[in-house]
C-alpha cells in the first residue's frame, strides 16, 4: 500500500493520460492519514479499479457500497495488569493516549466517541500508521483505540493487552468503483470477496454489490 502511495505521488507531476487501470483492493482508512483521499481520487481517475475505505465516502464518478462494519478496540502495553473488561473514554483519557493523526474518517470516529461522552482526548502523539502506534504502544508509551481489523496477524502487536470499548464503537466500511466500471474476472472476483459478509457468503459473480443508499 505505501508503494502504491509513493508511485501515485509520483504520477501526479507526469503525464496523467497514461493509465491502464490495475486490478488491485486497498484499505485505505487504518494505516495512512491521507490515504482514503488518495485511492479513491485513483478509483475516480481509473488508476485504481477498487478501494475499500472508511465511510463517509462520496464522488461524482464513484459507486460506494457498504459492506461491513469494523469494530474498534483499545490497545495497552504487553503486561498491563488489572485492566478492566471495557476500556471506557474515562479511563483512556486517563492515560497517555496514542491517537491517528487528525483529518482522517477514522480519527474523526474517536474523537465523537470521546466527545459524547463529554470528553476531548489530549494524545501525547499523533501517527498515521497503525504499524507506528503498535510500537509506541508495545514500548510503554501509552495506550490507543484502533479498528480491530488492524490488530490482525502475528508480531509484537499479537503481545499488546486487547479490551472493547465501552459503549461499543465500530466504523463502515465500504466498496468504491467508478460507476461506469467493467466488472473483468479478476475485478467481480476482488468485489465478491470483499462484500462478502463476515463469516458469510459471498455475493454471487458477476454481480455488482448491492447499494445501501445514496453515495453522493
Amino acid at each position: 500500500m505505501r508503494d502504491f502511495v509513493a508511485q501515485r505521488r509520483e504520477r501526479r507531476s507526469g503525464d496523467r493520460g497514461r493509465r491502464s487501470g490495475g486490478t488491485a483492493a486497498c484499505e485505505a482508512g487504518p494505516t495512512e492519514t491521507g490515504l482514503y483521499v488518495l485511492a479513491a481520487k485513483a478509483v475516480e481517475e481509473n488508476a485504481l479499479d477498487v478501494a475499500l475505505v472508511t465511510m463517509p465516502a462520496s464522488g461524482r464518478m464513484l459507486e460506494v457500497t457498504p459492506v461491513m462494519d469494523d469494530e474498534f478496540v483499545a490497545i495497552f502495553p504487553p503486561g498491563e495488569v488489572d485492566l478492566p473488561a471495557q476500556a471506557t473514554p474515562a479511563l483512556l483519557a486517563s492515560r497517555p493516549l496514542v491517537l491517528y493523526e487528525p483529518g482522517a474518517n477514522t480519527r474523526r470516529i474517536v474523537d465523537d466517541w470521546f466527545r459524547r461522552a463529554g470528553m476531548r482526548p489530549a494524545p501525547i502523539m499523533e501517527l498515521g500508521s497503525v504499524e507506528a502506534i503498535n510500537v509506541l504502544v508495545g514500548a510503554g508509551l501509552g495506550c490507543s483505540v484502533l479498528p480491530r481489523m488492524a490488530m490482525g496477524g502475528s508480531g509484537p502487536r499479537a503481545k499488546l493487552a486487547v479490551r472493547p470499548l465501552g459503549p461499543r464503537l465500530r466504523r463502515r466500511l465500504a466498496i468504491v468503483l467508478r460507476r461506469d466500471k467493467p466488472l473483468h474476472r479478476g475485478l467481480r472476483e476482488v468485489v465478491r470477496v470483499l462484500s462478502r459478509p463476515r463469516g458469510g457468503p459471498a455475493q454471487p459473480a458477476g454481480m455488482r454489490p448491492a447499494r445501501s443508499g445514496s453515495s453522493r
